[in-house]
């Protein structure tokens, strides 16, 4: 406990000189706090992690600071070696297609983290150039945001009650989205502690609209709003407008922290095989596979 102490004192006041970026190498004679534990982690291999101590700093420090250190987790990425305030962000890489990925984000794609929503954004960008389709079309992030969110944005989960359709109504003319049998509109939506998706597919018979969540949770709100904003979509394509709620079983994450990669696994089964028939045997990507993908 002293010797916490002590640490968390002697970083304090490299802050209070001014340093917001230092490189930390830190070995406790091999020895281990790991917060949150990781399950595939033997104990005589750790990290030492400050998340946010007094709201103050964060620190990370690698196991690959560890002499002779191998990760039994492959989909593990080397974690950022930084101190720095929390809200300072430094524009660290720009992928194409105009959005920026900051420090945020690129942490985001290590073990235990959440997706931030402009990795989904550039993932689900990058599948729609690799699996191109006239029949799918996928929201940004920013669609269901706009339409959705509703009171306080400080609120976790955030109230996705709202149905701001006038300011969405002309996504669909601007990307020139035709609505016709066997189209598929696919968003993701977050409500700040969970990624889930809600897909629409229009058809001459019945029009549904199903919300996929790795969790098994139920949206009634969402499901209430969308219909409210894909009838009045396909009311306006002069086709038959109502919309079916329609359950849909898909694969369940086995932690708190993976919902982005199951998100982002049932958009590449839908956009592979053009339609909504195999999501439920969806096969789940790595958090390396999705790095490559924002990263190609």
């Amino acid at each position: 406990m002293i010797f916490f102490l002590i640490v968390q004192g002697y970083f304090r006041l490299l802050l209070l000189a001014g340093a917001l970026e230092i490189n930390i190498s830190l070995q406790l004679n091999n020895s281990v706090i790991a917060f949150p534990p990781c399950p595939c982690l033997p104990t005589s291999q750790v990290t030492l992690k400050f998340l946010n101590c007094d709201g103050f700093f964060s620190l990370l420090v690698p196991l690959s600071s560890i002499a002779g250190y191998k990760s039994p987790c492959p989909e593990t990425l080397p974690p950022m070696e930084k101190l720095r305030l929390p809200g300072v962000e430094k524009k660290i890489h720009r992928v194409e297609m105009d959005i920026d990925l900051y420090e945020a984000d690129i942490e985001s794609l290590h073990a235990m983290r959440w997706l931030t929503d402009a990795v989904i954004d550039v993932a689900t960008r990058r599948m729609r150039e690799k699996f191109a389709s006239q029949k799918v079309f996928v929201y940004d992030t920013t669609f269901a945001q706009t339409l959705l969110v509703r009171g306080k944005l400080n609120r976790r989960p955030l109230d996705m009650s709202g149905c701001n359709y006038f300011g969405v109504e002309k996504i669909l003319s601007q990307a020139r989205v035709k609505l016709e049998e066997g189209t598929i509109l696919i968003v993701p939506i977050s409500n700040m502690v969970h990624w889930y998706l809600a897909v629409l597919v229009v058809s001459n018979v019945s029009n549904t609209l199903s919300v996929l969540c790795s969790m098994g949770d139920h949206y009634k709100d969402e499901e209430a709003s969308l219909k409210v904003y894909f009838e009045k979509e396909l009311h306006k394509a002069d086709r038959v407008n109502e919309v079916q709620v329609q359950p849909q079983e898909v694969p369940r994450q086995k932690n708190s922290y993976d919902c982005g990669v199951y998100l982002l696994s049932f958009v590449r089964n839908i956009l592979q095989n053009q339609s909504m028939s195999d999501v439920q045997n969806s096969f789940i990507m790595t958090r390396n596979e999705v790095a490559n993908m924002c990263f190609t």
